[in-house]
């Protein structure tokens, strides 16, 4: 298991969201990240990127998930960060 990110910083917004959502990375150094959008039951539901995040990248996300809560995922070499997210519609 990784340790907990100490040197990316994850913002989701707006929380809740409805039928699009906005995630910004900042890493302090380039880190390969994947980011994705799981489940309550850690089932992976929606890939967003995967690649290398220099300084900071910020992503528009359509989201064709149903109503419930989830989490936000950047896992990158230098940790894990997550943020949970609820979806109504």
């Amino acid at each position: 298991m990784l340790p907990a990110n100490t040197t990316n910083s994850l913002f989701v917004f707006p929380n809740p969201a409805d039928n699009t959502l906005n995630i910004a990375i900042t890493a302090k150094n380039s880190n390969f990240n994947d980011v994705f959008i799981t489940d309550i039951t850690g089932k992976r539901v929606q890939n967003i990127f995967k690649g290398k995040i220099e300084v900071y990248r910020k992503f528009e996300v359509n989201l064709n998930l149903a109503p419930g809560i989830y989490f936000v995922i950047s896992a990158s070499d230098s940790g894990i960060d997550s943020k949970k997210l609820i979806i109504s519609k």
